[in-house]
């Protein structure tokens, strides 16, 4: 598209680096802005083994909360004087909004939507200033020509209500893993590690969720993950011809009580630990896995998990109700909500290994010929007409 360059704006969850990488498949200009908050594992450079795209990436001395009301209206314009389009998450649709620049497509990644702009802080001092950041997050949300979310939550529909946004709603999201990056490769550094738990056992889990089930102060972050690891426990103490092991990381706030709990549940020797590690290193040991774990606490219908299993053709066994989503194009999974829900799938596929196999095939199909290719499609339409 002639004339036309568009700043992403925030990368969470990686989820714009691989926005942006589609983008330019399509000969779109592009830059992506990475905000100052933004944890170090989803910095690009841990989604990708190729650094030639780096130069297309610029980090924001702005974008916290507490540098809104000192950064100028100026600043924030001199930053983006040469784009025609804006895609944005995060703290960032607030700061637009100073800048009196209209956000052509808000694509939220959660917390930015349903807590950013209700959050209320516990220091009197700072009351006027966050008051200050949440009406511009509102209005620069409210404003938004598009909002596009692939899990259309009644939590974020109600967040949206509320903020009384006034622009189109998509149901197509953003593709969270850039599929063509994901060849498996003997380039990350646990690989061997990898390679060893696979060789050693049957049924290998990988579960890159955070820890969260016993702190539940934010009901919308709680994964359950305790049911994960007593229905492991029951497998084993049920089948002892067959081994299994879970790979995950100590990623959370309840890592301390998941390793207790697997300590108390006698599976020590069948759970390895490893510290939070780059998404092009978690591709390499999902790879190397017959099914992934997610989420058993809330339905969604998709998040990074689910996507990062099908893009690498695996299974997903995770909590969705299915009533939810009646007007959805369903990916093929595995449907488990309890611990009693877990162990009878684990023990089904483990005996049929065949169906695990089919499962992640398909679900591949539907992420790269159905999810990427509407989300982009879409994306690419709202940059032509905005």
């Amino acid at each position: 598209m002639k004339n036309k360059k568009v700043a992403l704006i925030g990368n969470m969850n990686n989820n714009f680096f691989v926005l942006q990488r589609y983008l330019l498949d399509n000969k779109i200009d592009c830059d992506l802005f990475i905000l100052p908050y933004e944890p170090n594992h989803f910095l690009p450079i841990n989604d990708t083994w190729d650094e030639q795209i780096f130069k297309k990436h610029y980090f924001l001395k702005w974008g916290n909360v507490e540098l809104f009301t000192s950064t100028t209206k100026q600043d924030i314009l001199n930053t983006f004087k040469e784009y025609t389009n804006f895609i944005a998450c995060g703290t960032s649709m607030a700061y637009l909004n100073k800048a009196k620049i209209r956000v052509d497509l808000f694509i939220p990644y959660g917390s930015d939507l349903y807590e950013l702009p209700f959050k209320i802080p516990r220091r009197p001092n700072r009351l006027i200033k966050r008051w200050i950041f949440n009406y511009h997050q509102k209005k620069g949300i409210k404003n938004a020509k598009y909002c596009s979310i692939a899990d259309v939550s009644e939590l974020l529909l109600d967040k949206l209500k509320r903020i009384k946004f006034s622009g189109k709603l998509l149901d197509s999201g953003v593709p969270m893993v850039y599929s063509s990056a994901m060849d498996v490769n003997n380039k990350s550094k646990h690989y061997k590690e990898f390679l060893r738990i696979r060789n050693s056992f049957d049924l290998v889990i990988f579960h890159q969720s955070r820890h969260v089930w016993k702190t539940d102060n934010d009901l919308v972050a709680v994964k359950s993950n305790d049911k994960l690891i007593r229905a492991i426990s029951k497998f084993k103490q049920k089948n002892n011809n067959i081994s299994i092991a879970l790979i995950t990381t100590e990623y959370g706030v309840d890592v301390i009580h998941s390793k207790k709990l697997i300590k108390d549940s006698g599976i020590d020797e069948n759970v390895f630990w490893f510290p939070t590690m780059a998404r092009k290193e978690l591709m390499v040991g999902i790879s190397l896995s017959d099914l992934v774990a997610g989420e058993f606490n809330n339905s969604w219908f998709t998040y990074g998990v689910v996507f990062e299993a099908m893009a690498m053709g695996k299974p997903i066994i995770h909590h969705r109700n299915d009533s939810i989503y009646k007007n959805f194009i369903l990916y093929p999974m595995i449907e488990a909500f309890s611990e009693n829900d877990i162990y009878k799938k684990l023990t089904y596929y483990s005996l049929h290994k065949d169906e695990l196999n089919k499962i992640g095939s398909e679900a591949k199909d539907w992420y790269t010929n159905y999810f990427v290719e509407k989300s982009i499609r879409e994306i690419l339409n709202i940059i032509e007409k905005c």
